[in-house]
């Protein structure tokens, strides 16, 4: 069976009932999607506390917009805190109390398909507004290896984007060319990027999550969320994670400048090296704001930067810490960064297409809210 990335997601106005109740007066909204679920013979769904924030962020962007509307990038926002996703599902409501909303939610097809549907993981939230309707957002999740009964389903309804996503983008040494990855490890290349290979088509044991190229660009790597590794043209392969148990999934993988090594960093802070890539510390076994999303090497190979969701950045070696967003709140979560080429600065980029730089790198635009 091919993994595949789906999503579904529903947007709902209830008219409102003669009964009202005060945001945050009902604290088992899991519960009530639970018993639903329950009463068609489904498994319990997981209150989690990311997918919590995730719909509570959302919660209060439509009370302060007074209007329904869904996360412009779900898929984003939920890899910030589980990478290794491969479904997800959104609804939102608003009415006089989270029970008339998911009430109405059972009473429509493409929301019923939500609650009901082949997820592992739930977080929901409440908001009263000003005239004291109630704004409701649900999240779900299913991730890689996750089993259990799905419910009814309308999949022409429900799927609102490709199978899979974009997770890495690869430049050439002279910047003509670059490589897309896709969570299933398809690889498109473009400019004068070589296309070497890809694993897409092939059955994986966790989804593609990072990717990087040779110094030269005579190469690349990708990297699964396990850990596991797959290289392709001169990139040597120095060795992988795959089959070890891991405390937290693999976000994202970096060359060093040799190109006979590479780092690899989890979610929690993790670092792993193989090959010439040094170990110069981690932030494994720490207790973060945010999961790592990124990580940036500096040009000589004696440092490296962790980055987080949002925005906050870890140096470590000879890395210097020249700034970072965290404490912002920010439109979207921090996906990826670069270093300049002096290792003196660096760029962050966001889910919304959002750049922020720092240090000696220079400021030439971003795509937020185009």
């Amino acid at each position: 069976m091919t993994r595949r990335r789906s999503l579904g997601a529903g947007a709902l106005l209830v008219a409102l009932l003669a009964a009202a109740s005060p945001a945050g007066a009902n604290p088992s909204e899991t519960a009530a999607v639970n018993r639903d679920r329950a009463s068609s013979g489904l498994r319990a769904l997981a209150d989690d506390g990311g997918l919590n924030r995730i719909s509570l962020d959302h919660t209060r962007d439509m009370v302060s917009q007074n209007r329904l509307f869904h996360t412009a990038d779900l898929g984003g926002a939920v890899s910030s805190v589980h990478p290794d996703w491969i479904r997800i599902g959104e609804n939102v409501g608003v009415g006089s109390s989270f029970a008339a909303v998911q009430q109405a939610f059972m009473n429509s097809s493409t929301h019923r398909a939500n609650v009901l549907g082949d997820y592992q993981l739930v977080g929901t939230a409440t908001v009263t507004g000003p005239d004291g309707r109630v704004w409701v957002t649900e999240t779900f999740a299913k991730l890689a290896g996750a089993t259990g009964k799905a419910g009814p389903s309308s999949p022409a309804a429900t799927t609102r984007e490709p199978a899979t996503r974009v997770v890495a983008a690869s430049p050439t040494p002279n910047g003509r060319g670059y490589w897309l990855t896709a969570s299933d490890g398809g690889v498109f290349s473009f400019g004068n990027a070589p296309f070497l290979g890809s694993v897409g088509g092939q059955r994986l044991a966790a989804p593609i999550t990072g990717a990087t190229a040779t110094p030269d660009g005579g190469g690349y790597w990708l990297v699964a969320s396990d850990g596991g590794v797959f290289s392709f043209g001169n990139a040597p392969f120095r060795g992988s994670l795959g089959g070890q148990p891991l405390a937290a999934p693999i976000t994202t993988v970096v060359t060093t400048p040799d190109g006979q090594g590479y780092w690899m960093a989890a979610r929690d802070g993790g670092v792993f090296t193989f090959g010439s890539a040094p170990f110069l510390g981690s932030l494994g076994g720490q207790r973060l704001a945010a999961p790592i999303t990124a990580a940036m090497a500096t040009p000589d190979g004696g440092g490296y930067w962790l980055v987080a969701s949002d925005g906050g950045v870890f140096s470590f070696g000879d890395a210097p810490f020249a700034g970072s967003l965290g404490g912002q709140r920010l439109a979207a979560p921090v996906t990826s960064g670069a270093a300049d080429p002096d290792g003196q600065g660096y760029w962050l980029a966001a889910a919304d297409g959002g750049v922020f730089s720092f240090g000696g790198a220079a400021y030439a635009g971003g795509k937020a809210g185009s």
